[in-house]
């Protein structure tokens, strides 16, 4: 697990003003953690808003699917 790279912060940012939330928001101040947890990906939270990109959350759902279908 690593922190995110300069480029993709500056592109992450750039996306995050340009929806809707960011331009609600009067503020924007993004922390680059690191999640070994999450196995890859990202996580943003946008106030009340979560995105989950992370790996582990498309591996739970897909094992949430399977089990649905036995």
């Amino acid at each position: 697990a690593e922190p995110l790279g300069r480029d993709v912060l500056a592109n992450l940012e750039k996306s995050l003003k340009q929806s809707e939330a960011g331009k609600a928001a009067k503020t924007l101040k993004i922390t680059n953690k690191v999640n070994p947890a999450i196995l890859g990906g990202l996580v943003v939270d946008l106030g009340e808003k979560t995105i989950d990109l992370s790996v582990s959350n498309r591996v739970n759902k897909l094992n949430g699917l399977l089990q649905e279908s036995v």
